[in-house]
This record gives C-alpha cells, structure tokens and sequence, in this order.
C-alpha cells in the first residue's frame, strides 16, 4: 500500500489521531520524510476539495507541524533513516573552503 493509501485509510476512520499514530508508525517504518509530507499534502488537497472547514485541515497541518518540527521538541515525529535516503554527514552549502578552516 502506498504511504498516502495509509495516511488516507487512517484520516477515513474519522478518529483525529489516527492520523498522528500512522503517520508516526510510518515514520518509524523507514519512510522518507519527503514522502510523509507529499501524502500528507495530497491528503490536505483531498480534504480542501471536499469543502472542508478551517478545524478539519487544522488536524492535517498538525501532523505535518509534528513531522517537520514546527512543535515542541518533545512532540515531534522522529523519522528513522529510509533506504532511499543517505546516513551521513552532509556537507552545508556555502561552508568555507580548507584554506579558511580555523580562522576568526
């Protein structure tokens, strides 16, 4: 099944946390975040379409807050490393060259 498939199933139960609890457990599955969030932002175009009223997609754009921490550090959705995304360090943009390491 496909993550929105899931993220859709879990809003239709009705139940304004099941949304929260699948999209965590997805998450925890090895999704990427990327792919949490485009679900999510198919499953807020689906509510919108239907008429749906400010408090109704409040809900979706909660979890959304809570996977991309726009929330208390403690209510986050951690998201665990995916298989299609690297474990590593990045390198930032825009960092110093060598020859500047160091400097003040």
């Amino acid at each position: 099944m496909t993550t929105f498939k899931l993220v859709q199933a879990a809003w239709s139960t009705g139940d304004p946390l099941a949304l929260h609890r699948e999209v965590e457990q997805i998450a925890a599955q090895g999704i990427s975040k990327q792919s949490l969030e485009d679900a999510l932002e198919t499953l807020l175009r689906t509510v919108r379409a239907t008429g749906a009223d400010g408090h109704t997609e409040e809900i979706t754009n909660g979890v959304w807050d809570h996977l991309t921490g726009w929330c208390h550090a403690n209510n986050r959705i951690s998201v665990s490393p995916s298989k299609d995304e690297p474990i590593g360090i990045v390198p930032l943009v825009g960092a110093l060259p060598s020859s500047h390491v160091g400097e003040r």
